[in-house]
């Protein structure tokens, strides 16, 4: 579209039961345009806003728009926006093909601080896969992209406790389990332990990870030790105190395991 200027752009082909992850762009509103026209798609969208002001238009309501806003357009919806302060706006725009989508109305909710938090760092890997050109066994975008919609997916309501289980409705709530025990942990503990604290045998919860997110308990386990330990570095000069505060008493194998992860030393991440 002529009114953005794409600041990251994924095309994907990242499928589950029922839906497609067809495309990710991060855009932000071009300086001579106040406005977004009226117009339609033929597939189903979710957008957040990271920045900005404004109204979206969608069929005959208007809802006001600010930073953390997101909204589920589906198929054959038809959207505008208008803006209503200079700052432009920047917007995450993911195009689906969902097999459910008509069955849920248009709808609009405001994310906590957390959960925005949490998308920003996976834009964050996101962006940075982007331009280092990494490859998927380091930093795995699919996934990434998969737990950033698992965050949406139940900020807009989206998930089967709300909308009941089925082959149409791939919301991913294992995910949202899991990613709390994980939180909290903060040493190695053994995954077996991990995935009984969960619920579920080790072997078990893993295929229903990598069907929901392509990664298992460990995998998912060590991105999200890498996100905060990229948090961390970025926080902290002294490289033995982020290992410390991950669980790690050897802080040299600390940085092999976060160069095995990211491609990168800790002290050339920081110089980046």
């Amino acid at each position: 579209m002529k009114n953005f200027r794409p600041i990251l752009l994924k095309q994907l082909d990242v499928s589950l039961p029922g839906l497609t992850v067809r495309r990710l762009r991060l855009n932000r509103h071009l300086s001579d345009i106040e406005s977004v026209r009226q117009h339609v798609h033929r597939f189903t969208q979710i957008l957040l806003y990271l920045g900005g002001k404004g109204v979206q238009y969608i069929g005959e309501s208007a809802r006001t728009i600010r930073t953390g806003t997101a909204i589920f357009l589906p198929p054959g919806q038809t959207h505008a926006f208008s803006e209503s302060e200079s700052r432009r706006p920047l917007c995450l725009v993911i195009d689906l093909d969902w097999r459910g989508a008509r069955n849920h109305r248009a709808r609009s909710t405001q994310l906590t601080q957390l959960d925005l938090s949490e998308i920003r760092q996976q834009l964050s890997q996101l962006a940075r896969f982007q331009r280092s050109g990494l490859g998927p066994e380091l930093l795995r975008p699919a996934g990434i992209v998969l737990e950033l919609l698992d965050v949406l997916w139940h900020s807009l309501s989206l998930s089967p406790r709300n909308a009941g289980r089925s082959a149409s409705n791939p919301a991913l709530p294992i995910v949202t389990s899991v990613k709390r025990v994980l939180l909290q942990e903060t040493g190695e503990r053994p995954l077996s332990e991990l995935a009984r604290e969960i619920g579920y045998q080790q072997d078990y919860l893993n295929r229903l990870l990598k069907a929901s997110v392509g990664l298992t308990l460990g995998q998912m386990r060590s991105q999200m030790r890498v996100t905060r330990a990229q948090r961390l570095l970025r926080e902290s000069r002294r490289v033995s105190d982020v290992a410390a505060k991950l669980g790690f008493q050897d802080a040299n194998y600390f940085a092999r395991w976060f160069r095995q992860q990211t491609g990168l030393t800790p002290r050339q991440f920081q110089a980046t």
